[in-house]
């Protein structure tokens, strides 16, 4: 074993106080020393604890918070005494964020990311000087609402409009209304590192579900929750039937309402009994047509529910 001379280790812990000593405290956002980074930030309400952790005594509803990007890699932050979080996380990528109490699950983010989107549970962290701020964050049931959109707070084309008023806010010429996520887990495709399942090739070659609620794999889903699919085109709505948008599980097959967006390009199963617990329910899309006649492509994805407590 090689022996390390005193005085080098000594001269290495001058060094090291040296540098703790000079280091900036960043307000927040892509700090200097990192720009690979940027906070976020937010507040815990107590009164919004969910009916997952009612059995456990504490002011605050989590003492985890959780982000994972779509290659399923986490970074977290502890709960502090007062409710609050801070969260470094990567620019130029996207995450969900999840709650947890104890190491039970307690709720996901969902964001709204712009006028025409449906709810997501993702979020892109775009470059720039300041933290995302979420302010105080309201969870009901197994989700969690922030007081202040990421999205408003973002400008991933630095065109000067933030992202929630920018109809093509990544400056790709797509409009953000059309951009798909083709395996409808959430990451729109120019955010997500893991849709190998996905040709590009085909991606607008036909009309095609772009983004689904819930969305593929989702976890945890509230047993009361509508299922919503945002299309590429107005729909014929003549043609959404329980056999062209089904929602099924073993033992249950959902009675669907369809209701549609004031455009027809979005449908909405409103279902009036409860969905099982702790079930894997399959939604398919097979058959629906556009008001110009042409089909949607088929597609299929499965969420789980929510467990018994």
């Amino acid at each position: 074993m090689k022996l390390i001379n005193k005085n080098i280790i000594g001269i290495l812990l001058i060094t090291l106080f040296a540098a703790c000593g000079s280091t900036t405290s960043s307000v927040g956002g892509t700090e200097a020393g990192n720009p690979s980074t940027r906070t976020m930030s937010g507040t815990l309400t107590s009164s919004s604890a969910s009916v997952n952790q009612l059995s456990y005594a504490t002011s605050c509803p989590a003492d985890t918070v959780i982000a994972t990007n779509s290659l399923a890699e986490t970074t977290s932050a502890t709960v502090d005494s007062n409710c609050g979080f801070s969260l470094s996380l990567a620019i130029n990528t996207a995450y969900s964020i999840s709650f947890f109490l104890n190491d039970a699950f307690v709720a996901n983010m969902a964001f709204t990311n712009s006028a025409g989107a449906l709810a997501s549970n993702t979020i892109y962290i775009a470059s720039g000087d300041t933290a995302i701020t979420l302010g105080i964050i309201s969870i009901s049931g197994s989700s969690a609402s922030p007081e202040n959109e990421p999205a408003e707070q973002n400008d991933t084309d630095g065109d000067g409009i933030n992202d929630f008023d920018d109809d093509d806010d990544d400056g790709d010429g797509l409009d953000d209304d059309e951009e798909p996520a083709c395996d409808l887990d959430g990451y729109f495709d120019d955010d997500d590192e893991d849709d190998d399942s996905c040709d590009d090739g085909e991606e607008t070659s036909s009309p095609q579900v772009l983004q689904a609620e819930p969305q593929s794999g989702e976890t945890n889903v509230e047993t009361e929750e509508e299922i919503e699919i945002r299309t590429g085109c107005s729909l014929d709505t003549s043609t959404v039937t329980s056999t062209t948008f089904s929602v099924v599980a073993t033992g249950d097959t959902v009675s669907c309402d369809y209701t549609f967006s004031s455009d027809d390009e979005n449908v909405k199963c409103e279902h009036d009994d409860d969905l099982l617990t702790e079930t894997t329910y399959t939604v398919t899309i097979e058959g629906v047509k556009c008001a110009n006649g042409e089909t949607v492509a088929t597609t299929s994805w499965t969420f789980i529910t929510e467990d018994d407590e």
